[in-house]
C-alpha cells in the first residue's frame, strides 16, 4: 500500500499543478491567457473571469459570498498568484475596476436644483430639457421592474420621494421639487464625493447640471481664484478614485429665467436664450465598460440623438482594448513583400514574416481595426497627427473609415469586423521586432471653446455657448486621471515582425 501511495505522489509531482487543477479549472487557464496578453488586462478580461465563476458556481463555490456576490479579494489574490506563476513580472489589480458586476446596471438620476437651473424648464419653454430627462429614463433598461432612484442636489443630496413615472409626469419639474435643499449654492465637492464613493458596482449615476461653480460664500471672490479652486477640487476628488470612469456630455437648451454670474451669486440677471448644460455620467469602470459595449444600452448611450446634444468626452484612467484588429494580406496599397504569420485563432493576424522592402527599402502595409468603442469623433480618429508610432522606423500614412468600396472577396473576412483602415510605411533598413501604434487621449477642442472666464455679460455673443470654468473642471479631472508628465492613450496596437 505504501509503495502504491509513493508511486501516486511521484506521478502527481511529475505532472505538476495541471494534474491537481482538474479539467474543469477554466479559471486558471483564463488567468494564464490574460497574463500572457496585456490587452486582455481590462474590464473585458475581468468580465471573462467572473463569467467563468458565475457559470459554474459549484466548482468555484469558494469565490461566492453568502449573499451570492463574488469575493473580490479572493479572486484578486488568485489572479495575482496564478498570473505571477505564468509571468513573474505580471501585475494587474482587478480591484481598480470598482467591483464585479453580478446583475444588470441600475440608474440613479441626480438633478441639480439651483437658482441658475430653473430657467431650463419653464411652462413657456420648448420642453427640450424635460425631453432629455425623459429620454435618459425611458431608454435605460430597468432591472426587474425597478424604477431606479431620483435625487435632488444643491447644498446636499436629497432623495426624492416619488418614482420616475411621477417625476416625468410633472409639467414643471423645478416647481415640483420646490423647497428641497438650499438653491442659493451648489456643493459640487459634496455631490461628487457622494457619487465617487458609491460602492455598488452596478450603479450608473447621472448628474444633470449647468456646472456653474458657485460655492457658499463666493461673493466678492475674484474669477481666477474661483476657477483655480474649481480645478483643484476636481483634481483632488477624482485622483483617489481609480475605480471610476466618467462621461461628460455637453447639451444645449432654451433658457428663460435668472442667471447668477460669479460676481453676484445671490443676485440673478434676467436672461432669455440658449444656454449649455451637462450630463455627467459616473460609475465603476466595470459598469461603464458594460454601458459602452453592451447592446442593451446602445440606445441609452446614443447621446448624439438627444435633443440639444453638442459634444461628449469619456474619461478613463486606462487605455481601452480594441475588440478587433488585424494585418491585411498584400494588396494594391502594399510596397515590398511579406507573409502573414497566423496567430492562435487562425482568422486574423498581428504578425508578419519574410519581410522585404521595395527598391528604396520601404515596406507599406495595411491594418484593419474596429474603433467603434473608442469615444472620439471620427475626425479625431482619422487625423494621423493624433497617433504615435514606436519600436520601428515607421510612418502612419493614413487612417480612413472603411466603406463598401474598400471591400473585395479577398479582404472581406478581415474588413467585415473592422471600422477603419490604417496604412503604414516601415523603413526596413532599420529592422525591428515590433511596431506599436497608439492614439493619444487629449481633451477635445470643444472643451476650450465652451469655456468662459467671465460670465457677467449675458448679452455677449459667446454667452449662449459657454460655461464659466468648464475647462478648469475637466482639466482637473484629466490631471487626476493621467497626471501631467505622460501623454495618455486611448488604445494601442502591436504588430510583430518575425524572422
Amino acid at each position: 500500500m505504501k509503495k502504491l501511495l509513493g508511486i501516486l505522489i511521484l506521478a502527481l509531482t511529475l505532472l505538476g499543478p495541471a494534474a491537481c487543477s482538474g479539467p474543469t479549472d477554466a479559471l486558471t487557464e483564463e488567468i494564464r491567457d490574460i497574463a500572457a496578453d496585456p490587452e486582455l488586462q481590462s474590464e473585458e478580461g475581468l468580465q471573462r473571469l467572473t463569467d467563468i465563476i458565475l457559470s459554474d458556481k459549484a466548482t468555484y463555490r469558494g469565490y461566492i459570498l453568502p449573499d451570492g456576490e463574488i469575493n473580490m479579494e479572493k479572486l484578486a489574490a488568485t489572479v495575482e498568484k496564478t498570473g505571477r506563476q505564468a509571468d513573474p513580472n505580471f501585475s494587474w489589480d482587478i480591484r481598480a475596476y470598482g467591483g464585479i458586476l453580478s446583475s444588470d446596471l441600475k440608474l440613479n438620476l441626480f438633478l441639480e436644483r439651483s437658482g441658475s437651473m430653473q430657467g431650463y424648464d419653464t411652462r413657456s419653454g420648448s420642453g427640450n430639457f424635460k425631453a432629455t430627462l425623459t429620454e435618459l429614463v425611458n431608454r435605460f433598461p430597468l432591472v426587474d421592474g425597478s424604477t431606479g432612484r431620483i435625487l435632488i442636489v444643491n447644498d446636499a443630496i436629497y432623495p426624492w420621494k416619488g418614482d420616475f413615472k411621477r417625476f416625468l409626469q410633472e409639467r414643471d419639474i423645478f416647481s415640483a421639487t420646490a423647497g428641497i435643499g438650499d438653491a442659493s449654492f451648489t456643493d459640487f465637492a459634496r455631490i461628487f464625493e457622494y457619487v465617487l464613493t458609491d460602492s455598488v458596482a452596478e450603479n450608473v449615476n447621472v448628474l444633470v447640471t449647468d456646472m456653474i461653480y458657485s460655492p457658499r460664500g463666493a461673493e466678492g471672490v475674484s474669477a481666477p481664484k474661483i476657477l483655480a479652486e474649481e480645478r483643484s477640487i476636481a483634481s483632488s476628488l477624482f485622483r483617489d478614485h481609480a475605480d471610476k470612469s466618467v462621461i461628460i456630455v455637453k447639451m444645449s437648451s432654451d433658457f428663460n429665467g435668472a442667471y447668477y454670474p460669479y460676481s453676484s451669486p445671490s443676485a440673478g440677471v434676467k436672461y432669455s436664450g440658449q444656454r449649455p448644460y451637462y450630463i455627467i455620467v459616473t460609475g465603476s469602470a466595470a459598469a461603464m465598460h458594460r454601458l459602452r459595449t453592451d447592446s442593451r444600452y446602445a440606445s441609452w448611450r446614443d447621446f448624439s440623438s438627444l435633443p440639444g446634444y453638442q459634444a461628449d468626452y469619456f474619461f478613463n484612467r486606462r487605455p481601452l482594448t480594441l475588440p478587433y484588429y488585424t494585418l491585411l494580406p498584400r494588396n494594391r496599397a502594399s510596397k515590398g513583400s511579406f507573409t502573414l504569420s497566423a496567430d492562435d485563432n487562425g482568422s486574423d493576424t498581428r504578425a508578419m514574416k519574410d519581410v522585404r522592402g521595395d527598391a528604396s527599402g520601404n515596406l507599406t502595409f495595411q491594418i484593419a481595426a474596429d474603433l467603434s468603442r473608442i469615444p472620439a469623433a471620427d475626425a479625431y480618429l482619422t487625423d494621423t497627427r493624433n497617433y504615435t508610432l514606436s519600436g520601428a522606423d515607421a510612418k502612419l500614412l493614413s487612417v480612413k473609415k472603411i466603406t463598401t468600396a474598400d471591400i473585395d472577396p479577398r479582404n472581406k473576412r478581415f474588413l467585415e469586423k473592422a471600422t477603419h483602415l490604417f496604412t503604414v510605411s516601415v523603413d526596413t533598413h532599420h529592422p525591428s521586432s515590433e511596431l506599436k501604434i497608439s492614439l493619444a487621449n487629449r481633451l477635445p477642442d470643444w472643451v476650450k471653446k465652451s469655456h468662459s472666464t467671465d460670465d457677467r455679460n449675458v448679452a455677449g455673443a459667446r454667452f449662449a455657448t459657454t460655461t464659466f470654468g468648464i475647462a478648469d473642471f475637466m482639466e482637473g479631472i484629466f490631471e487626476a486621471y493621467h497626471g501631467t508628465a505622460l501623454q495618455p492613450e486611448f488604445f494601442s496596437m502591436r504588430i510583430l515582425f518575425k524572422n
